[in-house]
């Protein structure tokens, strides 16, 4: 049980650290210090690894740990139903330090304000240790702060001083222009994606209701909704991973849902980043070869680039101010360095449309700001339709349209707003 000399602590991480090696040497007891007088035996972890890890051994096992008997599958559930779950679980074993890693990833604001009054309550008797790569989402009855500074733990006497260190007031600028695309990816007419009245279903369960929607040519949207919105869903139908769209008023660049095109005709108009890409993404090709790889529409390069598919790729680098680490291996890149090349791979030919679900998930205050501006700089300077999924409102980010999923007990419905 905590007591007034027994503070919570928030970390903030940036994107340079090895999280993963902190986190493994907090748990086991091994960081001297501050957090060296923690009994590792009652420590819990929230963690999307950690729930990831729960998630995958009902499956493998076909049982249930966190949820109920009889009730649905755990990873057929929502992110914010999944980490409840996982919550009550681990406070149920009583822990006397809880260390929670990027609790607030892939939590819509509803998620978020019920999980802080959760963390809340519970810091009345559980020491918490909250890690996070914004600062803005540190726990307001936080008050002890350290930072994980390039694999360098630093310690504050107070909020004052570790603000001074990690103010981050400039915007960030990229002067360099995008390249010209080195072939139109073109096709008939001038809207990208049209629904008319689309309602999908799973297990008599409404997912999706009467959603219309109509995305232009070099149009700007942002895709927001709630935790279990129907967000992916709607996705999965465009990029042609979901068949619910056949025989529905669907049209895919400008052809009707199931009028021969195939999957493959999709992935050449489509430039598609999420975040699980990169976590499952297992090769360690030179960054050069990554980034070339995305006119190839294959992780990684399995062909001979042309001379000018190498230079727009060497011109890409130097407006994400990589041009130095051209030939160096991809995983000697830091984890923010390592998110722009996928974001810029998925953009390299500058398709018809670029798909960017939870682009800034895992980022710090300073790559948010890179990426956030190079985004916008696509959007500016190309031809491309963008469609950015988020939780999360982030004020630099000038989309110029918002469709909104609203969920009710007959699907959600679609707003633009």
């Amino acid at each position: 049980m905590t007591t007034e000399a027994d503070p919570h602590w928030f970390v903030y991480i940036d994107n340079a650290s090895n999280v993963q090696q902190f986190l493994a040497e907090l748990l086991n007891g091994r960081i001297s210090g501050k957090f060296h007088e923690y009994e590792t035996n009652k420590m819990a972890l929230f963690s999307k690894t950690e729930l990831q890890r729960y998630i995958q051994e009902e499956q493998r096992h076909d049982i249930k740990i966190l949820t109920p008997q009889g009730s649905r599958n755990l990873n057929t559930l929502s992110s914010g139903e999944q980490k409840k779950l996982f919550f009550n679980f681990l406070m149920a074993k009583q822990p006397n330090v809880l260390v929670l890693d990027q609790p607030f990833d892939h939590l819509d604001e509803n998620s978020q304000l019920l999980l802080r009054d959760q963390l809340q309550t519970y810091a009345q008797q559980t020491t918490m240790i909250q890690l996070a790569s914004r600062i803005g989402e540190r726990l307001p009855f936080i008050t002890q702060v350290s930072a994980l500074d390039n694999n360098q733990l630093r310690h504050f006497p107070n909020l004052e001083a570790f603000h001074r260190a990690y103010r981050t007031n400039t915007d960030f600028i990229i002067t360099e222009r995008l390249p010209e695309p080195l072939h139109t990816i073109d096709f008939e007419g001038g809207i990208v994606v049209e629904m008319k009245n689309i309602n999908v279903s799973y297990d008599k369960t409404p997912i999706l209701d009467s959603i219309t929607w109509t995305i232009e040519k070099q149009s700007f949207w942002q895709l927001t909704g709630e935790n279990g919105s129907g967000k992916t869903t709607l996705l999965s139908m465009i990029t042609g991973e979901n068949v619910s769209g056949y025989g529905q008023e669907l049209y895919i660049f400008g052809k009707k849902k199931g009028s021969g095109e195939s999957v493959w005709d999709l992935k050449r108009k489509i430039g598609y980043f999420r975040p699980d890409m990169l976590t499952s993404f297992s090769g360690n090709p030179k960054v050069v070869d990554l980034l070339v790889s995305g006119f190839f529409d294959t992780l990684g390069l399995n062909q001979k680039p042309s001379d000018l598919q190498l230079k727009t790729a060497k011109k890409w680098l130097r407006i994400l101010k990589l041009d130095g680490h051209k030939n160096i291996h991809f995983r000697k890149l830091s984890n923010g360095q390592q998110r722009l090349v996928f974001v810029a791979r998925a953009m390299i030919k500058q398709p018809p449309l670029l798909i960017l679900d939870e682009p800034l998930e895992g980022l710090d205050d300073n790559n948010i700001k890179v990426c956030v501006a190079l985004i916008n700089k696509m959007a500016q300077e190309s031809k491309t339709a963008i469609i950015y999924v988020s939780h999360r409102h982030e004020p630099l980010l000038k989309a110029a349209h918002n469709f909104q999923l609203r969920t009710s007990e007959a699907g959600s419905t679609g707003h633009v707003i």
